[in-house]
């Protein structure tokens, strides 16, 4: 039976594809499916919509069945339940057993994975699968020098990975099974359950492989006993399987069709079992054939488990006539050589000639065909065993080379570890030089060091008049800080008083001196202010670098436009005849910012005055900017005056820097400015690409950060 590895690939669909199972009586399969496909449309998730359609799958044939697969491997990706794209992809390797494309772009799937156990045993079935496919289609030759791969590999470079090494094993049975039966292939049988006794128990589809391959071995075999026992896991399996797929709520998966092949198989080797476990088996093949379609097409075809049972019990006359009736039906031909043997001793106990010859006749045919095959299996195991063996001698050649190498090496080691200490001697020696010679440098270093002490100690003293130099100088700076900040609020009350006396003088005055009074009261107030904002300018300074106390933040919502209308409208005066200074919203939306307006202000205030103290003509321009992500405002000051040369962008932030030293101010307020900046979160830049003036950009968050 040479070809018991393909059929036993075809016959995984206990462990992968239930029977379609449902209650006529209530009805029909194809309204069962339209009603679930209606179902499908109100699925509230995805793991509903899962669970709806492998219920279609299970009620909806082969040929149809790719699809629905299809649809739930995508859900199942969708869903992150990666185990289940594992589970549809075996059962469309199982449908696509013999297309080598669909494979392969199977197996692409599975490696692009997450890997897992799952991954491991889908890619490891669908390797199997491509084996049995390229042995269904192979010539003898290529088959041969196959199997001759496989057992130098196994000999000499056998595998760590336990996947690896079950989808080695599992070719190697397969070639062995497709030439020959007998001790190599029971041998190798049994290797290769070992392995798979050590899988997760939920590895279900290795398991079935190897539990259908190994029923069909050992009874091909004649090895009733492991046959039986091979079937019994498989039963298991699939009792295991049903009720995991019952609590799934999959009430169409049906295994009994399935469980009917195993029960006949099971009892074709009656012989070694009990009469209990005979009535068990018979019963329960018995009960299907009479519940389950499928079931009962088989066995209206092939009463084989009525036959095996009637021969258990010696009913002969029972047992020959169900014989009789199904012996020549092409369904019996995988089991024909054992039923004329079972027809020809029913016809004998029954003195039946007439069937007893026609039995013998083809029987006696049948096994020298049997005969002749297993001869030449014989022979062909034979070439196997001897390619095993000189391989085996190869790999022991191999052995010897390699430990004459080992002994060669070891030798070349003994001859570089007595150079290592000759070596070893010369550079002793030369360390004892080197010793002698650290003894006269040690009293040259002792000293040294007594001159490093000495020079320690004045750099200590230094160190400590150093101190005292910095103490002085933080005392003298805090000194000049406190000095400037008691000045400059001393200061701004007479300004005050200035500025608003000369207002009140121009008030006073009668309509004929007041048009000069009020021209030289335009130019106090002016310098009042200048003077009032340079004042101001050194005691933000001093309070910005003061150690003692920082300048508190005051956040609240404010709106952006009355923001930047405000800044506007307090330094329009400011500017020189012609200049036009105004706020462009340039589309931005008005927002509400969670800022402190006070300091936004200040900063606005400064960079206006600057751009209105170097703009003769042209325009003062303020504008917004959100940024892409809407967390940060921009407010852009751009002028035509002047401009600041690219190369000054960051001295013009210094203190008391000056473009011009003739100019108004005391160099303080882009210094101020940019401190702020920071203190709110943002920053205080250049724009050197503008090229028609002066174009300063303040960005700070939209919110609090903090």
């Amino acid at each position: 039976m040479r070809k018991l590895f393909p059929i036993a690939l075809m016959m995984l669909s206990p462990a992968l594809h239930g029977s379609n199972a449902y209650d006529t009586s209530i009805n029909t399969e194809e309204s069962i499916i339209r009603q679930l496909y209606s179902d499908l449309k109100d699925c509230p998730n995805l793991s509903d919509s899962i669970h709806t359609l492998e219920n279609i799958a299970d009620l909806t044939d082969v040929s149809s069945r790719t699809d629905v697969l299809d649809d739930i491997y995508g859900l199942s990706l969708k869903s992150g339940d990666y185990a289940k794209a594992c589970d549809v992809l075996r059962k469309q390797a199982n449908i696509n057993s013999r297309n080598d494309s669909i494979l392969l772009s199977l197996l692409d799937r599975t490696l692009q994975l997450p890997k897992s156990a799952d991954t491991r045993e889908t890619e490891t079935f669908i390797r199997m699968a491509r084996t049995t496919r390229k042995l269904l289609y192979g010539t003898p030759v290529d088959k041969q020098a196959r199997l001759n791969e496989l057992l130098e590999r196994l000999t000499m470079q056998p595998p760590e990975d336990l996947y690896d090494k079950i989808f080695l094993l599992h070719a190697i049975c397969a070639y062995v099974s497709d030439s020959s039966q007998g001790e190599l292939l029971s041998k190798y049988m049994d290797a290769f359950g070992q392995l798979v006794d050590k899988l997760p128990e939920n590895s279900y589809s290795i398991r079935n492989v190897y539990n259908i391959q190994a029923s069909l071995a050992y009874t091909e075999n004649e090895e009733p006993e492991k046959a039986v026992e091979a079937d019994k896991r498989l039963l298991a399996s699939i009792d295991s399987l049903e009720a995991m797929y019952r609590r799934e709520g999959r009430i169409y998966r049906d295994f009994d069709a399935h469980r009917f092949v195993i029960y006949t198989r099971i009892l074709s080797n009656y012989e070694s079992l009990s009469d209990s476990e005979i009535e068990e088996y018979y019963s329960k093949a018995k009960r299907i054939a009479s519940t389950n379609k499928r079931a009962g097409a088989t066995y209206k075809l092939s009463p084989q488990s009525e036959i095996y049972y009637a021969m258990h019990k010696k009913d002969y006359p029972k047992a020959l006539a169900l014989l009789k009736s199904c012996i020549d039906n092409e369904y019996q031909k995988p089991k024909r050589r054992l039923l004329l043997r079972l027809m020809t001793e029913a016809a004998k106990e029954t003195g039946d000639q007439e069937a007893l010859l026609k039995a013998s006749t083809d029987y006696n045919d049948i096994l020298e065909e049997y005969l002749d095959k297993k001869y030449q299996e014989r022979y062909k195991e034979l070439e196997v065993i001897y390619n095993i063996h000189e391989i085996k001698e190869e790999f022991a050649q191999l052995q010897i080379d390699k430990q004459e190498l080992e002994n060669s090496l070891q030798r070349k080691i003994i001859i570089i570890i007595c150079l290592s200490c000759l070596f070893m001697a010369a550079f002793i020696a030369i360390l004892l030089y080197l010793n002698k010679k650290s003894r006269r440098l040690a009293k040259t270093l002792s000293e040294s060091n007594a001159a490093l002490k000495v020079e320690s100690e004045n750099l200590r003293r230094l160190r400590s008049e150093s101190n005292r130099s910095r103490d002085q100088a933080l005392k003298a700076n805090s000194l000049k800080s406190d000095f400037i900040k008691n000045m400059s609020r001393e200061v701004n009350v007479p300004l005050q008083a200035i500025t608003e006396y000369s207002g009140l003088i121009v008030d006073c005055a009668d309509s004929s001196h007041k048009q000069y009074l009020e021209r030289f009261c335009r130019m106090v107030e002016l310098n009042s202010e200048l003077l009032s904002t340079m004042v101001n300018d050194m005691l933000s300074l001093a309070d910005l670098e003061s150690s003692s106390s920082a300048i508190v933040v005051n956040r609240k919502a404010v709106n952006l436009y009355d923001l930047c209308n405000m800044a506007v409208d307090t330094t329009k005066h400011r500017v020189s005849s012609g200049v036009v200074m105004c706020f462009n919203p340039d589309g931005q939306p008005d927002l509400s910012l969670y800022t402190d307006p006070q300091r936004v202000q200040q900063i606005l205030i400064n960079l206006l005055l600057n751009a209105a103290k170097f703009t003769s003509e042209g325009s003062i321009v303020l504008m917004p900017k959100l940024s892409d992500d809407k967390s940060h405002i921009s407010f852009i000051v751009e002028d035509t005056g002047i401009g600041i040369p690219a190369e000054r962008k960051d001295l013009i932030f210094e203190r008391f820097y000056k473009l011009n030293s003739e100019s108004q101010g005391a160099g303080l307020g882009l210094t101020i400015s940019r401190m702020l900046a920071s203190l709110l979160g943002g920053t205080l830049d250049l724009d050197t690409s503008y090229e028609k003036g002066a174009r300063f950009v303040l960005t700070i968050p939209v919110t609090d950060n903090n």
